[in-house]
């Protein structure tokens, strides 16, 4: 049996390191937003800050981090489903925890534990994203797509007011050190820049992981057996996939994320 030192968050360095990101990149981001983009709308077009712009991200970032918070707490191990011995299940024992390996649990290295229906580590919220927090992780990434979308489309007459439109300008963005390198950009330039592919490499990011998300979500399959190319468990059809992963409130749990709770393991085997 798993002992409670087992069960901790953030379980290494390079989740610190990523978590402490996210909580430090986040408030940067905003004040960007707030005192370099609004503040030039402002001297430019004469426009106040736009509170319509404002309460979309305001909402989106606190949606990202609620899901986040249920993501990072939330305990996929299998011992907190499986409460029989392996030899009543007929089911192989790990070789790492002596865990049952019921049908779409993995042995997670970060962790060191079996994870139910383990997805992946999400070293952003240093826990395994399972069977009992994965819609609120494809939540968490339809916010993160949303506002980098809604971003990066704010910014654009920002970007081409300071930096230009022309193709230099498009190139500097790729490579934001250069200009300053051979001193044709001030620091503040230097920082619009910097911003400006991040957000273009943020909303990249965010595009492929929602994507897949939302493949993994409508065929009930895990990132692992994407890759193995191997299926355990599966349900007929999309909609109980989405129910699965989602709960019975699926039609909520956008909005509160509290109300995202899985089903129970009660598919049926394929073969």
């Amino acid at each position: 049996m798993l002992s409670e030192k087992s069960r901790c968050y953030l379980q290494n360095s390079k989740d610190i390191a990523a978590f402490s990101i996210l909580i430090l990149g986040a408030p940067i981001d905003f004040i960007y937003e707030l005192y370099f983009v609004s503040d030039h709308y402002q001297k430019v077009n004469g426009t106040g800050i736009n509170c319509y712009y404002y309460g979309v991200l305001i909402f989106c970032a606190v949606e990202v981090f609620w899901n986040l918070y249920y993501v990072t707490t939330c305990d996929n191990r299998t011992d907190t489903l499986v409460t029989t011995s392996t030899e009543e299940l007929d089911v192989e024992s790990c070789e790492e925890c002596g865990m049952p390996r019921v049908p779409q649990s993995h042995h997670c290295k970060a962790c060191n534990v079996c994870i139910l229906r383990r997805d992946h580590h999400c070293w952003f919220a240093g826990n395994c994203v399972g069977l009992h927090n994965q819609g609120n992780f494809v939540m968490l990434s339809m916010y993160l797509w949303m506002a980098a979308v809604i971003q990066n489309i704010y910014n654009i007459q920002f970007v081409c007011d300071v930096l230009g439109c022309d193709l230099y300008s498009l190139l500097t963005v790729c490579l934001p050190h250069f200009p300053v390198m051979i001193k044709q950009y001030s620091l503040y330039c230097f920082f619009v820049n910097f911003m400006t592919f991040l957000g273009i490499l943020l909303l990249l990011m965010f595009t492929y992981l929602f994507w897949l998300q939302v493949i993994q979500l409508v065929t009930g399959l895990t990132r692992h057996q994407l890759k193995q190319r191997k299926i355990d468990y599966r349900f007929p059809n999309m909609f109980d996939n989405i129910v699965t992963a989602l709960g019975h409130h699926w039609y909520l749990c956008w909005l509160l994320p509290s109300l995202n709770t899985s089903l129970k393991l009660t598919s049926k085997k394929t073969t």
